[in-house]
């Protein structure tokens, strides 16, 4: 089977391209620190506010800095602790909507031989 970038989602190749750049920066969250920052952005999933606003409030709840919210916010998400709606554009102006279809399964059929 060929496959062609342009069998690729563009807001998925975008997001993995962003949340790559992220995934070995360092942080100064411990790991208590990095289960609280996963586990309230969990349940903050689908809220109606901006995401940026989420990381705020988490980073004051967990005494971080926003830069390190964001680290442990984007390293979950690209190990999978996190799963968002990677179709739909991750930005920080809008809100973190659950996973609706993993990219795996969307694309399991290209690895079966």
């Amino acid at each position: 089977m060929r496959v062609t970038a342009s069998q690729l989602d563009a807001d998925l190749i975008s997001n993995l391209r962003d949340l790559y750049g992220w995934h070995s920066r360092e942080m100064i969250a411990s790991e208590t620190q990095r289960h609280a920052v996963i586990e309230m952005m969990r349940e903050r999933l689908d809220d109606e506010r901006p995401a940026y606003l989420l990381v705020k409030e988490t980073a004051k709840a967990t005494s971080l800095s926003d830069y390190d919210v964001h680290v442990v916010l984007y390293q979950a998400i690209w190990r999978r602790e996190l799963r968002i709606d990677l179709f739909s554009p991750l930005l920080m102006t809008k809100r973190l909507s659950s996973e609706r279809e993993d990219p795996f399964e969307r694309y399991a059929s290209w690895f079966e031989r």
